[in-house]
């Protein structure tokens, strides 16, 4: 259950995504693009302190089953080097996440240049973009996370090829969508070609995250998740 499990905080982004941008376009269409990052600063300062209050520790490892004599060795304090080592000594887990972050290239470059693609070239005014292009990437984002969790739990403990084959084809049958896209003749038959392109070009995050969950032990989950993300983000 782990695919549906990180899917739920996958899907804040997209669901924060639209409701910032529907904020943040409103706001800086009437009182200049400056002030939505006062916004966004501000909420930040006053959520940050209840994040202890309302967010636990969990108990590392508990929902796995250890044999005895690696019970021991579990509980044994390990650096960061030891996670390090243990990410970049597996072929699996560093083709994983190259993959993952040539692909969150590709994604993330998308996300950034089509509201710039929809307004010079399709004519969509700030107030559209900020309304229907959120609605249009947050649903979608949403929907690939609600799939990638099902393809994790179901098609990959069936046979753990399908944590990145399925997204493999999913990036396929994105590229004649973001042709699409562009030779569109309206930002609504553009939004049309956009929606399927981002979640086939997003459904490979929580495969992603549940096989690297998988194939870690839990001393070793949180440093290579990290790692995982620093090169997803670069």
């Amino acid at each position: 259950q782990r695919g549906r499990a990180i899917a739920l905080p996958v899907m804040g982004l997209p669901i924060g995504g639209v409701l910032g941008t529907l904020a943040g376009g409103r706001i800086a269409a009437h009182f200049g693009w400056r002030y939505p990052f006062f916004v966004v600063g501000l909420i930040g300062l006053l959520f940050a302190p209840l994040l202890p209050l309302f967010v636990r520790e969990p108990s590392r490892g508990r929902y796995d089953i250890l044999e005895p004599r690696n019970q021991a060795n579990d509980a044994r304090l390990h650096s960061f080097a030891d996670g390090f080592k243990f990410f970049w000594s597996s072929p699996i887990i560093v083709l994983t996440a190259l993959g993952c972050g040539l692909t969150g290239f590709c994604a993330n470059g998308l996300l950034n240049w089509a509201p710039a693609y929809l307004g010079r070239v399709q004519g969509m005014s700030l107030g559209q973009i900020s309304c229907y292009f959120a609605i249009a990437t947050g649903a979608s984002m949403t929907i690939a996370a609600l799939l990638g969790g099902a393809i994790a739990d179901r098609a990959g403990a069936r046979n753990p090829a399908y944590y990145v084959l399925i997204p493999g084809l999913g990036l396929i049958a994105f590229i004649p969508l973001l042709l699409g896209f562009t030779v569109a003749h309206s930002w609504q038959q553009s939004l049309a070609f956009l929606v399927p392109a981002i979640v086939f070009s997003a459904i490979y995050l929580v495969p992603v995250l549940a096989l690297l969950q998988n194939r870690t032990p839990a001393q070793y989950r949180a440093t290579v998740s990290s790692i995982l993300l620093f090169l997803l983000n670069l």
